[in-house]
């Protein structure tokens, strides 16, 4: 009993009396978790449109042997940062000319500029594994980087 003739045991009902019915609040938890989780979604599927199609582009180029073209695709900070003919000795040293199919990972949005993941499959059988750095140019992507080194042999 508490000074005022109270018992515990009615403070502790009063006070579960309070709080929302337990099967209510799971069910808002819950909801409020799946809406920023398709909010999330939505965001990436938008933000992220038209990345599989430049990729494919760039990668297709490279596979026909159409190194000008690929090179013409990228951003004109790539360009000043990597001459042609550095941009074709890295394509000979990673084997991309050997491009089959590619497979992206999940993009990381940051803002006009998104990282994918690849997974390239070669026509040697094997597979390389790159991070390529886009860059939204008006509605389309750009190749603005690609992480060769993972490359190095």
């Amino acid at each position: 009993m508490t000074e005022n003739g109270v018992s515990a045991q009615q403070l502790s009902m009063e006070f579960l009396q309070l709080l929302p019915d337990p099967a209510l609040t799971l069910i808002i938890v819950l909801g409020t978790l799946i809406g920023i989780w398709s909010f999330q979604a939505i965001r990436i599927v938008l933000g992220s449109r038209g990345l599989t199609e430049a990729l494919g582009e760039f990668v297709a180029m490279i596979g026909q042997g159409r190194l000008e073209a690929a090179y013409a695709s990228l951003t004109p900070a790539y360009k000043g940062r990597v001459p042609f003919k550095e941009f074709k000795r890295v394509l000979q040293r990673t084997g991309l000319r050997q491009y089959l199919r590619s497979r992206p990972g999940k993009p990381d949005l940051q803002g006009d500029r998104v990282v994918l993941p690849v997974t390239l499959s070669l026509r040697n059988g094997q597979s390389q594994d790159l991070t390529v750095t886009f860059l939204r140019e008006g509605k389309g992507w750009k190749i603005d980087d690609f992480d060769v080194a993972v490359f190095d042999r």
